[in-house]
């Protein structure tokens, strides 16, 4: 009896042995603390991986991966775009990582602090690597919020050479810079985003079209001359817009000129924004994240100003379909918001496809299916020589293994790398 039953253990062994060291399994109780599965439905997630890829995600990573596709991405473009970068912007927004045999690595150059904490991000990858095989890849990531930006040299990572040309992974872009693949941010890939779906889904459903007062509400901080036009409004037409800032822009003169104008406002409950019925959106920096997508998704119509900034998912949202378009410093909301009330039940579909569009397309889920599809495509464009990064990251102590942070500083205090100290921020 047991011989017979032998084959079958042993069958059943090696399946369990299997499944316990696939990536696909939660094989180790402290990874959860470094990655964002608890915001995941792993059950859609493996769901939205084995569907069709949606029309606009496959255009985007086509139009973003074009300059590389015939060429590919080599270790050696890598190298020299990131000595181009450091050379020219020597700060630590741009980062360059490695995965090697699925363990992430940061690089820390010279000088720099060794953070002790994983920033948002670096959570958000080791989430997605976690999840899902991706081969070895070498890659710069920005945390500029787009590029170009203020105070940043113009083409500061671009080669005379683009043979050696390697692209640069960023949250958002202004106008058409090359080489630039985009990718969600960093409030997207986290609590941030999720707690604003929640809430939205909560306080939409609590504030219904009719309940809604026929008027415009904003509130945000100073980070464009923009976004104090809008507010410049509130004191031509009070009945129609109530828009301030939260934040001092700490420049004394223009702080006492806004204070002057009455423009300023302490933060207002999440829910107030669910009170009007037009919400408009201001981009910041770069991009407007999560904010944007929140105001898609809350039952009330989204205003967006014309603008040549770009998120990965902006090129799917279409004017007078998920949003209604205004100019760029607001000059024609009142008469677009006077079209509107004219136009009540087309603007009601418009709600309804930029509702669709967000559950579609913008949940949790869907923004890890596009992480890993730009790594997936990024890694079929790269050919890299496992035994180099093996050696690379073993014997050069400026490549730190960041796959588990608690296991990290053990190991790097008791390196010694001149010139660098140990940060508790997660930067």
């Amino acid at each position: 009896m047991m011989k017979k039953l032998a084959p079958i253990l042993l069958l059943f062994a090696l399946t369990v042995f299997f499944w316990t060291s696939s990536k696909h399994h939660v094989k180790e109780k402290k990874m959860p603390k470094e990655t964002w599965i608890s915001l995941l439905n792993e059950k859609k997630l493996l769901q939205k991986l084995s569907e069709p890829l949606p029309v606009w995600m496959d255009q985007q990573l086509s139009e973003d991966f074009a300059p590389f596709q015939e060429k590919g991405i080599s270790k050696e473009a890598v190298d020299a775009t990131f000595v181009k970068i450091r050379s020219t912007l020597p700060n630590e927004m741009l980062i360059r990582y490695r995965v090697v045999e699925g363990k992430l690595y940061r690089y820390f150059p010279e000088g720099e602090s060794i953070s002790l904490r994983d920033n948002t991000t670096e959570k958000a990858l080791k989430t997605v690597f976690h999840y899902m095989d991706v081969d070895n890849i070498d890659f710069i990531f920005s945390y500029i919020d787009g590029i170009p930006a203020p105070g940043v040299p113009e083409g500061f990572y671009l080669l005379e050479n683009e043979e050696l040309q390697a692209p640069i992974l960023s949250p958002a872009k202004t106008g058409t810079p090359p080489y630039l693949i985009l990718m969600p941010d960093w409030r997207s890939v986290c609590h941030w985003w999720a707690g604003d779906i929640t809430s939205t889904l909560q306080e939409s459903s609590a504030h219904p079209w009719e309940a809604k007062k026929d008027s415009a509400f904003w509130r945000g901080t100073f980070t464009n001359a923009i976004r104090l036009k809008l507010c410049q409004l509130t004191n031509e037409y009070p009945d129609q817009i109530d828009a301030k800032l939260i934040m001092r822009t700490n420049v004394p003169e223009l702080d006492q000129i806004i204070e002057k104008q009455g423009l300023f406002e302490e933060r207002v409950p999440f829910a107030s924004f669910f009170e009007y019925r037009f919400l408009p959106t201001s981009d910041g920096v770069c991009g407007a994240s999560p904010a944007y997508q929140w105001r898609l998704l809350s039952n009330s119509l989204t205003f967006k100003e014309q603008s040549d900034q770009v998120q990965w998912f902006y090129p799917a949202l279409k004017p007078y379909v998920h949003y209604i378009p205004v100019e760029g410093e607001y000059g024609d909301l009142i008469e677009k918001m006077n079209w509107a009330r004219e136009n009540e039940e087309f603007c009601q579909e418009v709600i309804a496809n930029s509702t669709e569009f967000v559950l579609s397309n913008l949940m949790m889920e869907d923004v890890y299916r596009y992480l890993y599809l730009v790594f997936q495509k990024y890694a079929s464009l790269q050919s890299l020589d496992e035994a180099t990064l093996k050696r690379e990251v073993k014997n050069d102590p400026r490549w730190i293994c960041i796959q588990r942070r608690r296991k990290m500083r053990r190991k790097v205090e008791k390196i010694s790398l001149e010139g660098y100290t140990l940060s508790p921020t997660p930067f």
